[in-house]
């Protein structure tokens, strides 16, 4: 009897191991691995997601403002107004204004002035990378999502955009608002039809890390 039970107990030993082998265990590693991959992936997606829409929200809350207070700023002299947005409350409290530049949660600058070239015109300026015109995997993301859902949206209240390279206009659409003449930037592309395709190309320029990209607005 004992030899029999030992016998049974080896077979079920065998036949239902408590062990792992190596290459079982390597195998569990490799998709734990894979799966950390896929995870983090996806979570630093979203969080870049987050950080644009939430610019965006905020790059229209300082033009509503601005709009709602047009009449007294666009009586001031040719000036940067960052700080005098910011005292007014326009500005978000969580972004920071160093000299000329007002830098939001992404570290891009924006610059803000009025009365440009002599014309009762404001001005904003979103430079795309941050003060150096640093670039990063993302700046062609930032472009992307800025012109679709920030700058299309305004095209009723737009004169017009354009997108900046080194300081020389690369692509300039018109909007809906009163063409203002003397500016000399009359083109035949609009705000309202810009394509997912026009934009993308036009945004493919701001992954070219030897020269500086910037969103420009005048309304």
């Amino acid at each position: 009897t004992g030899t029999r039970a030992r016998k049974a107990l080896v077979v079920t030993r065998q036949a239902n191991p408590l062990g792992r082998s190596m290459i079982e265990m390597l195998g569990v590693l490799a998709i734990i691995g894979v799966l950390s991959v896929g995870g983090i992936a996806g979570y630093s997606k979203a969080m870049m997601m987050w950080k644009i829409d939430n610019a965006i929200n905020q790059y229209t809350h300082i033009i509503q403002g601005m709009l709602e207070n047009q009449m007294s700023l666009r009586s001031l002299p040719h000036q940067h107004i960052g700080p005098l947005l910011q005292e007014m409350g326009i500005i978000p409290e969580n972004w920071t204004i160093e000299g000329l530049n007002i830098y939001d949660n992404m570290g891009n600058y924006l610059r803000i002035y009025t009365n440009h070239n002599n014309e009762k015109t404001m001005t904003l300026g979103i430079a795309i990378g941050g003060s150096k015109y640093h670039k990063n995997n993302e700046s062609q993301q930032i472009c992307t999502a800025i012109l679709r859902d920030f700058v299309q949206p305004l095209h009723a209240t737009i004169y017009f955009a354009f997108l900046d390279r080194n300081g020389a206009s690369y692509t300039t659409w018109e909007g809906d608002n009163t063409y203002v003449s003397s500016l000399n930037h009359k083109t035949d592309k609009y705000i309202r039809d810009m394509t997912p395709t026009e934009i993308n190309q036009a945004c493919q320029t701001c992954n070219d890390t030897e020269n500086s990209c910037a969103v420009m607005l005048y309304f």
